[in-house]
């Protein structure tokens, strides 16, 4: 089951994103989400472009959390095209492209807000089910067991440390 209505934290509301509107916000709360990131942090315009002509692409897909006029959060979802089977018995996969809340916001709920309503966008497109991915030391996994999702695999990074230029690994 997808997950329940969100409660928005008082005096915020959602909105879709605005193209060429909305762009230096979401890259700003984006950035500053994922300031530590190595491959979700330090977007750049270019960045945000080379996302936007993904074929999945459209803007109401991407739910941006205002308060007032500063940008809090956004939920950007991800439909997969219909019969593309990354999880067995799934009929329309969707997924949690990125979920990100701006520092300054985090601790109110709305992470949950976010995750709730960016699902309840994927059942309204006509997805069964939500994936997502997420690293595994990351406080966001307990949202995400608390709102149902189950691990369904894992993916193991391994990085080699202070390499020598001959590419083995320097003496410490």
């Amino acid at each position: 089951a997808l997950a329940a209505p969100p409660t928005l934290p008082e005096g915020v509301t959602l909105a879709p994103l605005r193209d060429g509107v909305d762009d230096a916000a979401l890259i700003q709360a984006n950035n500053a989400a994922f300031a530590d990131h190595p491959e979700q942090g330090g977007w750049s315009p270019a960045e945000l472009e080379i996302r936007r002509a993904a074929p999945w692409y459209d803007p109401t897909d991407v739910l941006l959390a205002w308060w007032g006029q500063h940008l809090l959060g956004f939920h950007w979802t991800k439909r997969h095209p219909p019969g593309q089977r990354e999880l067995a018995g799934v009929a329309r996969l969707g997924e949690v492209y990125v979920l990100a809340v701006h520092p300054r916001a985090q601790g109110m709920g709305l992470g949950r807000a976010l995750l709730r309503a960016g699902v309840a966008r994927l059942a309204e497109r006509g997805c069964s089910d939500a994936a997502l991915y997420v690293d595994v030391g990351e406080p966001a996994v307990s949202l995400y067991e608390r709102e149902g999702f189950e691990t369904a695999r894992v993916h193991r990074c391994y990085v080699g440390h202070e390499l020598g230029s001959d590419g083995r690994r320097a003496a410490t």
